[in-house]
């Protein structure tokens, strides 16, 4: 259990495919159902995780970004999510005590080991990004309404 698979795949766009790709991620972003169909056969519709993770992978490659598809078991040790979140292990184990990710389990003979969920850490990057989105909202708006405010010198 927590054993990351490290057989990774690497993927970098050739030069000749990013205008397919920034058309493909248009499509893919606007499209509520997404399908493939390889060879011929039945067009098959893809569950919303796939469709989402396709569309990051094109959106990347659009971008002339290369992208590693490194897979991770569903429950993560803490230096797997540090990580994955990447700050030091001992920061993540922070987290953990000050109750800003949870639930964690602990493993092991003495109970010393613990485990996240990787939907736990995720939920706590997004969040975390979407924090940070509004923050910059907010001092943004601050700055504006400080600048409207300002007294312009007489002339």
């Amino acid at each position: 259990m927590g054993d990351r698979i490290t057989n990774d795949l690497m993927v970098s766009p050739e030069e000749y495919e990013l205008s397919q790709m920034r058309e493909l991620t248009t499509v893919l972003q606007a499209a509520d159902d997404v399908a493939v169909q390889c060879d011929g056969g039945d067009p098959i519709r893809l569950p919303r995780s796939a469709s989402e993770g396709l569309t990051r992978l094109v959106t990347y490659l659009a971008g002339n970004a290369s992208v590693a598809i490194d897979p991770y078991e569903e429950e993560l040790t803490t230096q797997e999510a540090a990580d994955l979140l990447g700050v030091s292990r001992t920061y993540f184990i922070r987290l953990i005590e000050d109750k800003r990710i949870v639930p964690y389990e602990t493993v092991g003979v003495h109970g010393k080991h613990r485990r996240v969920r990787l939907r736990d850490v995720l939920a706590y990057r997004d969040g975390r990004s979407l924090e940070a989105q509004q923050s910059g909202r907010e001092e943004l708006e601050l700055a504006r309404t400080r600048s409207e405010h300002r007294v312009q010198p007489a002339r």
